[in-house]
């Protein structure tokens, strides 16, 4: 595709600098430039009446023109034509104030390369065009513009230069008028968000309106939500795209708030229909406890008067019998009885366990007595260590009895799984956060996962001569004492039973 030719006509009397200038055209593989020189304002103004130019390149010292005079002639006979300002190092000040009179920009000798000088020319040629379409209808469009309670810009479509905006972009963003005039579309985007804006920018040539989120960056840096409406206008014969950008940091706050509160609450649901489980599941066990009182009392009464008569019978026969067979027959018989009164004392005290009453006990003390106890009961003989080095304080306050209760049962479990003479269990206590944990491990047989779930159900046991109500009374206490128990195991690997328990009764 053929490059339309942009002339520019070079006001310089310095050889030099016209040839940098020309090469630095010539570089650009965008553009085609054609250069018309003239070293004198009198010979450019000559020029400027006989041709047609798209930019003026001009030297504020020439022959016959000092200062802004020149600039000031030049735009009196062609007002249209952008005029770009070349100063040296020390006429930076001139320049800015070339622009304050109407020139389109100006650089400084010595510090202009291909890219600026091409791009200068470029965008002073765009703002130009909009400059003078946006004149043809000014008073009309002003008064809308400026009056909107919404910040507006308008840009050119190619290159999005900004060539006007209204005083809510300033409020909005922080610059002035003139620093955004210099500035594009692109310029005022976040760099995160800078790369889908142009490409939504691009589609305006196609779809012609667009309205999108975008992030704009104010002066002091800071990040400004917007939501823009872009859309094609045409002003004379030329086009360009009006943005109509609502602040929507109060949105984005509220959003932010609402979706940090959606999540707050739906936390609080879940916790709260946790709790509701959690009490729906010990209500249930609280009237089957109920139910199960009541069954313990009345089995109590008819089975223990049955069991008592039965023993004095016993008793009284072993003073007549005088056979040794005969005896051992009673003596089996009056031991079947007391462990059938045990199991009913058992299921009594399953129903009957009382809330606890807390005193100062040592932890020590209640293990080394139950330690005792087991051995007594038991015929194995095993290794039972203990571990309470890392225990800063062995004293808690809980109820002695209740506690006892607890770990007796525990340990009578893993004496009757571990194997006589290689039996080991271990005895492990140890602070943690406001609590004391204890963990009883053997090396038994273990349970398999299906039991496991079960341990605590009140009734089951895989023993011959078990009430499964063991390890249920053990839940209840500690559950009472406001901590918690656990069990892990594995076939062939033993099992472990965590007891924790608050150092500090519970004053809820």
């Amino acid at each position: 595709m053929k490059q339309k030719e942009i002339t520019i006509l070079v006001v310089e009397d310095n050889p030099a600098d016209l040839r940098l200038v020309a090469e630095m055209l010539k570089e650009s593989a965008r553009d085609c430039f054609r250069i018309v020189h003239a070293d004198r304002l009198e010979h450019a103004l000559h020029l400027l009446s006989q041709d047609r130019v798209d930019a003026i390149v001009l030297d504020i010292n020439l022959p016959d023109s000092h200062g802004l005079n020149g600039l000031e002639r030049i735009s009196e006979q062609e007002p249209h034509i952008p005029v770009i300002v070349l100063t040296g190092l020390s006429d930076e000040e001139i320049g800015i104030e070339a622009m304050q009179r109407g020139a389109e920009n100006y650089l400084v000798k010595g510090m202009v390369d291909t890219d600026l000088l091409v791009r200068s020319i470029r965008y002073a040629i765009e703002r130009k065009l909009i400059k003078a379409a946006l004149a043809a209808s000014e008073e009309k469009f002003r008064n809308l513009f400026e009056g909107s309670n919404d910040a507006i810009i308008v840009s050119g479509l190619t290159a999005g230069m900004l060539a006007d905006c209204n005083k809510m972009v300033e409020a909005l963003l922080g610059y002035s008028k003139g620093e955004l005039l210099s500035m594009s579309v692109s310029d005022l985007v976040t760099e995160e968000k800078r790369e889908e804006v142009v490409l939504r920018y691009g589609t305006l040539q196609n779809v012609k309106n667009i309205r999108m989120e975008m992030e704009l960056l104010s002066k002091d840096k800071k990040i400004i939500p917007v939501e823009a409406s872009m859309s094609v206008i045409k002003i004379g014969e030329n086009t360009f795209v009006q943005s109509i950008l609502r602040d929507i940091s109060l949105q984005k706050r509220s959003e932010a708030i609402l979706h940090r509160d959606r999540e707050t609450l739906a936390r609080m649901v879940e916790e709260q229909a946790h709790e509701l489980v959690e009490a729906q599941v010990k209500l249930e066990r609280s009237k089957r406890l109920s139910d199960i009182g009541t069954l313990a009392a009345t089995v109590a009464h008819e089975l223990r008067n049955p069991l008592a008569a039965m023993r004095l019978s016993v008793s009284n026969l072993e003073l007549k019998v005088k056979e040794a067979v005969l005896k051992k027959h009673l003596q089996n018989i009056d031991k079947k009885i007391v462990e059938s009164d045990q199991i009913i004392g058992d299921l009594l005290y399953y129903a009957r366990i009382r809330m606890p009453e807390h005193e100062t006990i040592c932890l020590d003390d209640i293990i080394d007595e139950c330690i005792e106890v087991a051995q007594k009961l038991s015929k194995k003989k095993l290794s039972v260590k203990k571990k309470f080095a890392s225990l800063e304080n062995n004293f808690l306050d809980a109820d002695p009895r209740q506690i006892k209760e607890v770990f007796q049962n525990i340990l009578n479990n893993a004496y009757d799984a571990v194997p006589d003479r290689k039996g080991a269990i271990e005895i492990e206590a140890r602070d943690d956060t406001g609590f004391i944990q204890v963990g009883f491990k053997d090396n038994g047989a273990g349970i398999d996962k299906h039991n496991l779930d079960k341990v605590f159900d009140p009734f089951f046991t895989t023993k011959t001569n078990g009430t499964g109500l063991g390890l249920s009374v053990c839940r209840e206490i500690v559950d009472l004492h406001g901590g918690a128990i656990r069990i892990e195991s594995q076939p062939g690997k033993g099992t472990t039973v965590t007891v924790s328990l608050p150092k500090r009764r519970s004053r809820q």
